[in-house]
This record gives structure tokens, C-alpha cells and sequence, in this order.
């Protein structure tokens, strides 16, 4: 999610290895003329490899802005004895 952005914003998230299950982002004109985005994608720890790299990229196409995070996601994997 990011909040109060001008002009309007554009929010992808993916998975390294892991076919694309992202939803629409929902994008919120504000009262006060700023942008709010929320974009997610819903995965079961089991289909995901031991550590997912999970990568977020924020773009503001009209002013050519870019920003992008990573971060690795460790599922948690029930073992039953």
C-alpha cells in the first residue's frame, strides 16, 4: 500500500519462480486530489520455494518514477511425525 501519491500511481507485485497471482490494484482518488494504491496477492506457504523473493515496484508513469523493495519470505512448512 502507498498513500498520497500525485499523479497517479501504479503498485505490481511479484514472486521470483512463482506464476503471477496478483489482484487488480485498487486505486483510491482522495478528497484532497492525492492517489492511495493497494495492490496484494494471496499465496499458500506450500506453493512457494524455501525462501520467495518477493518484489514490490511503485511507478508514477506520468513523471517517470520508479522505486522498487525485495524481500525474502521464509514459508512456514508443517512436518507431522
Amino acid at each position: 500500500m502507498a498513500e498520497g501519491l500525485y499523479p497517479q500511481p501504479t503498485l505490481d507485485i511479484s514472486i521470483e519462480d512463482v506464476p503471477e497471482k496478483q489482484t487488480k490494484p485498487t486505486i483510491t482518488l482522495r478528497a484532497d486530489g492525492l492517489y492511495d494504491i493497494l495492490s496484494r496477492t494471496i499465496l499458500l506457504d506450500e506453493n512457494l520455494p524455501e525462501a520467495a523473493i518477493v518484489k514490490c515496484l511503485l511507478g508514477i508513469p506520468k513523471v517517470n518514477y520508479n522505486i522498487s523493495h525485495k524481500a525474502v519470505y521464509y514459508p512456514v512448512r508443517n512436518s507431522f511425525l
